[in-house]
């Protein structure tokens, strides 16, 4: 009989949803590890399972195999059993240092909406995010949309030509976010889009700054 256990998917974020187990191991009597698959996105995770110990508890955890399904209710009552651990780890939001508040807002929207599995209006956020950064880059007037923004950035020769391609993708996983009919599902879909977002966030206010710091100390 296949065995599920219940969890949150740091893959997909869903909620309470069952897990399949395809292998697990008892590692130090009171901790056992599963291997078990996402029934929602077919994602691998690694959930570490303690409870304290007695002579029963392997026996315990073998007859899981006997089960159709598990819940937390039931890990609950052997023994005060609990899920300790869980791999890949759930995202935490993340701002870098020295970040203009405006920036630093739409980052941070954006980062808890990804934390949450709100994958849509993350991606939007991000391009917002960048938005802000780069406009005082373009002088006097310059344009309200992320396009005719890029464009001015590549005329001007400010940031080098990998930059460019990132604040590209992170326009087109935006328009994917709010015109298209896919949808972003996973965490996946969307972490090129953030994973360029904080990089050049950092290249643009958080490196600038620390150079500037490390230069004041080396003066002093």
């Amino acid at each position: 009989m296949p065995l599920f256990i219940k969890s949150d998917c740091s893959n997909c974020m869903t909620k309470h949803l069952s897990f399949r187990v395809r292998e697990y191991e008892n590692w130090e009597s009171i901790k056992v590890a599963f291997f078990a698959f996402c029934e929602m996105c077919q994602s691998a995770s690694l959930i570490v399972i303690v409870g304290e110990y007695d002579s029963q508890i392997d026996t315990r955890f073998r007859r899981l195999h006997e089960m159709d399904s598990v819940s937390g209710e039931v890990l609950r009552e052997w023994d005060g059993a609990y899920i300790a651990n869980q791999y890949p780890e759930f995202p935490r939001p993340e701002t870098p240092e020295h970040l203009p508040n405006d920036v630093a807002a739409a980052l941070l929207d954006a980062e808890r909406c990804f934390a949450e599995g709100l994958f849509n209006p993350a991606a939007t956020f991000y391009g917002k995010a960048i938005e802000r950064a780069i406009k005082p880059l373009l002088g006097d007037n310059p344009p309200k949309m992320l396009g005719p923004m890029l464009g001015r950035l590549e005329e001007s020769g400010l940031l080098p030509d990998p930059m460019i391609d990132w604040i590209r993708l992170i326009k087109e996983s935006r328009n994917l976010a709010t015109h298209d009919d896919a949808d972003f599902q996973c965490r996946g879909d969307v972490e090129p889009a953030r994973d360029f977002t904080l990089m050049l966030l950092r290249y643009l206010f958080t490196m600038p700054e620390e150079v500037r710091i490390a230069r004041q100390g080396l003066g002093s």
